[in-house]
């Protein structure tokens, strides 16, 4: 097969629903597993496999049979992670299943070798800042849950917005109270 043929199979054009509202999307097969952000609900999951389909109706034999009473939607779900269908009782499609089992391989073995989780004694100074950094967290998450935002967003506005504001306001204080002595 010539160059030109292969570039021209490798982007053709694929329709699919969004897992979440239903807008029917089209993207190339290129994207295929690329994050995307459904335009009509902006939710964001990956570009489906198409084959996907063929492939779960072929390997069907492999899971038991849905109860008489489940309708065919039923017995299908899309995998949370990237939008492929899969059988009801999964969590995950075995491509993402198999991703996550490779990442948390490298995980190990990058923690394994960092010299700072190596054998080192911790001193009593390390655990009160370890129990005080819980408090924080604890604190923060609490904050987060009152407030209906994330962990992230709690310690986006403390940190980045309200501590420096504070800051200047006491470092003004500091140099009023400097010049008006």
């Amino acid at each position: 097969m010539e160059a030109g043929a292969a570039t021209l199979l490798s982007a053709m054009k694929i329709k699919f629903e969004c897992p979440f509202c239903g807008q029917r999307i089209s993207a190339t097969t290129d994207d295929i597993g690329v994050r995307t952000i459904c335009p009509a609900c902006s939710k964001q999951f990956n570009v489906p496999d198409p084959d996907a389909k063929e492939k779960l109706k072929e390997s069907k034999s492999n899971f038991p049979p849905p109860l008489l009473n489940e309708s065919k939607k039923a017995a299908i779900k899309t995998c949370p992670k990237c939008g492929e269908e899969i059988p009801a009782g999964e969590e995950k499609c075995k491509r993402c299943e198999e991703k996550e089992r490779e990442k948390n391989k490298e995980d190990e073995i990058t923690s394994s070798e960092d010299p700072d989780t190596t054998d080192r004694k911790k001193g009593p100074g390390v655990s009160v800042i370890d129990g005080i950094f819980e408090i924080g967290v604890d604190f923060f998450e609490s904050i987060a849950r009152v407030a209906g935002v994330s962990y992230k967003a709690v310690a986006v506005w403390i940190f980045c917005i309200i501590w420096p504001l504070v800051t200047l306001g006491l470092a003004g204080a500091v140099v009023w109270l400097l010049k008006h002595r």
